[in-house]
C-alpha cells in the first residue's frame, strides 16, 4: 500500500465534517469573521466526535491557540446569536449535559435564505417596476448598517418603499441617518420617518430641510408664548396674595 493510500485512508478514518456550502458564501452576512467561522467548523467537528460543549481549556490544548483568544471566539459566536448553550439528556449517562446548541445559526440561515429569495425576485422584475441597482444598494446598505442580513420581511419594506411609495434612494438613507442619530434604528422607526414626510408632500433632502426648520420655528414659538403665559399666571398668583389676602 503506497504512501498516499496510507494517508487517505487515515484521513477519511478520522472522519469528514459536513459543512453547509451556504454558510462559506455568507458567513460575512451572519456578521462572523473569518477566525470566528473557523472556531464554529471546530466546534462542530468536536461534536461530531461526542463532545458536546468543549472547554476553552480543551481547545486551547487541542488546537495550541491562546486561551484568552478562544473564551473570546465563544462569548462571540453567543453574543452574536450564532450559537446557544442548553441542556439535553444523555441516553448513556441517563443525566442532563450541558451542550452547544446550533439551532440559533440555523434559524439565522434559513432566514438569509429566505431574504435572498426576496431579494431575487425583486430583482426578477421587470425594469420599468423598480430598480435592480437601487434594491440592491438600499438592501447592502441597510445590511451594513444594521450589521446583519435583513429578514425577508424587511426587504420587502424596502420593496414598497421603492417600488410602491416611489420614495427616493436618497430620501430612504436619509431616514435611516436620522434614526441612526436618534439611536432609533428600526425599520419601524425609519417607515414612521418616511411616511411622516410623505404626507407632508416632501420628497428631496431640501424640502426636508426646510420641514424641520418650519417645525423648530413652531416649537420655539409655542414654547415662548407658554413662558409668557406662565409669567403672566404667576404675576395675577402675586397681585391675588397681595390685595386679597
Amino acid at each position: 500500500m503506497s504512501g498516499l493510500t496510507l494517508f487517505l485512508a487515515e484521513l477519511f478514518n478520522q472522519g469528514l465534517l459536513s459543512v453547509p456550502v451556504f454558510l462559506l458564501k455568507n458567513y460575512r452576512h451572519l456578521n462572523l469573521t473569518e477566525k470566528e467561522l473557523v472556531f464554529l467548523l471546530q466546534l462542530m467537528s468536536f461534536n461530531n466526535e461526542g463532545n458536546l460543549l468543549p472547554s476553552a481549556e480543551f481547545l486551547g490544548k487541542s488546537l495550541g491557540e491562546d486561551l484568552a483568544e478562544i473564551k473570546k471566539n465563544y462569548r462571540e459566536l453567543i453574543k452574536k446569536g450564532i450559537i446557544s448553550v442548553s441542556k439535553k439528556f444523555d441516553e448513556k449517562s441517563g443525566k442532563y449535559v450541558e451542550t452547544i446548541d446550533y439551532t440559533p445559526l440555523l434559524e439565522k440561515l434559513t432566514d438569509l435564505w429566505a431574504a435572498q429569495k426576496v431579494l431575487n425576485e425583486v430583482n426578477n422584475r421587470p425594469l420599468e417596476k423598480v430598480s435592480k441597482d437601487s434594491a440592491a444598494r438600499v438592501v447592502e446598505v441597510f445590511s451594513r448598517e444594521f450589521g446583519r442580513g435583513l429578514s425577508p420581511m424587511e426587504i420587502e419594506l424596502i420593496d414598497n418603499w421603492l417600488n410602491h411609495k416611489k420614495y427616493s434612494e436618497e430620501l430612504i438613507f436619509e431616514a435611516l441617518k436620522r434614526a441612526v442619530i436618534l439611536n432609533k434604528k428600526s425599520f419601524r422607526y425609519i417607515d414612521a420617518i418616511l411616511y411622516r414626510w410623505e404626507s407632508n408632500n416632501i420628497k428631496t433632502i431640501e424640502e426636508v430641510n426646510n420641514f424641520e426648520e418650519q417645525m423648530k420655528k413652531k416649537k420655539a414659538a409655542k414654547t415662548s408664548k407658554n413662558e409668557n403665559n406662565d409669567r403672566d399666571a404667576k404675576k395675577k398668583e402675586l397681585i391675588k396674595k397681595l390685595y386679597l389676602s
